[in-house]
């Protein structure tokens, strides 16, 4: 294999953010070309920095993708190049039997878009906090950094989103904050409706300004964002959150959406309307507070 570089640590710390990759989603993410980088993926697989297992995405057919774990070399290379990661993540980052593999893959997927989105907008910057990073600190009892509790009711509720970013207008000194659940369709509609409930309680106590300091600023209000994967699952859930009032900061879409028009573009039903025309993520109109 030719030298270990910096650019070999760039790729094994995408990959240990994520926790795993396809080939595709680690090229987008890095900004390389994916043809240039298959012969590196597989002589870092060759001497054992990283392994790679196919898979066929919610069971369909055709070509399966090439996804790519880390190895316990990969792990200490990270570690050799002052990259911590502690021996609980080293075994969560190496480990291939993975529950919720398709899950995992539909959040790496909107990540690729939030970078393309922040390139092609130059004065656009996103900072996405991931569940799965080994890179944030862990709360009491090895909670995720972005999972937290609040009260709904008579009793306090635990969550973790699938993600939390915000938007960064350089130009314009505006930020925006917005909360991630990415949905294939395998939860309850009762489950969806429980975490509504909770969103719309963290807005209107102002839990969300613990991110304040995470992303320096001052925040007021936040979008949740949920993408669905299928049409059908869009229409029933988009009925939920309409039922589900004050819903406004909630918006929805589909991921064949996102991937085929952008993040940005005109693709999400705001509060589940579907009698509205659909809007940007980027609209200046502040959220309606949940009362």
């Amino acid at each position: 294999m030719a030298k270990f570089n910096r650019r070999d640590i760039e790729l094994l710390r995408c990959i240990a953010e994520c926790r795993f990759l396809t080939i595709r989603q680690a090229t987008a993410l890095l900004g390389r070309s994916e043809r240039g980088a298959d012969n590196r993926f597989r002589e870092l697989e060759k001497d054992e920095y990283v392994r790679s297992t196919s898979h066929n995405r919610n069971g369909r057919r055709g070509r399966p993708e090439k996804v790519l774990f880390l190895k316990s070399k990969g792990i200490i290379a990270l570690r050799d190049n002052k990259v911590a990661i502690g021996r609980g993540d080293a075994r969560f980052l190496t480990a291939t039997n993975v529950s919720a593999f398709d899950h995992q893959l539909m959040v790496n997927d909107f990540r690729v878009h939030l970078r393309e989105l922040s390139h092609d907008a130059q004065q656009l910057k996103a900072n996405f906090l991931s569940e799965t990073s080994p890179f944030l600190p862990r709360q009491a009892e090895g909670r995720p950094y972005i999972g937290d509790v609040v009260r709904v009711g008579k009793r306090n509720r635990a969550f973790i989103p699938d993600g939390v970013f915000s938007l960064n207008h350089t130009g314009a000194g505006k930020r925006l904050l917005f909360f991630l659940e990415a949905d294939r369709g395998t939860e309850a509609e009762a489950k969806i409706q429980q975490k509504l409930e909770t969103y719309q309680a963290y807005f209107r106590t102002d839990g969300y300004k613990r991110y304040e300091e995470s992303f320096g600023c001052q925040l007021h209000g936040f979008r949740l964002l949920i993408v669905v994967d299928s049409g059908a699952r869009f229409t029933r859930l988009c009925h939920l959150v309409c039922r589900s009032r004050p819903s406004d900061f909630v918006w929805l879409t589909d991921i064949d959406e996102v991937v085929g028009r952008g993040l940005a573009a005109r693709i999400w039903a705001r509060g589940g309307r579907l009698d509205r025309p659909r809007e940007s993520i980027l609209g200046s109109q502040a959220p309606e507070v949940p009362s």
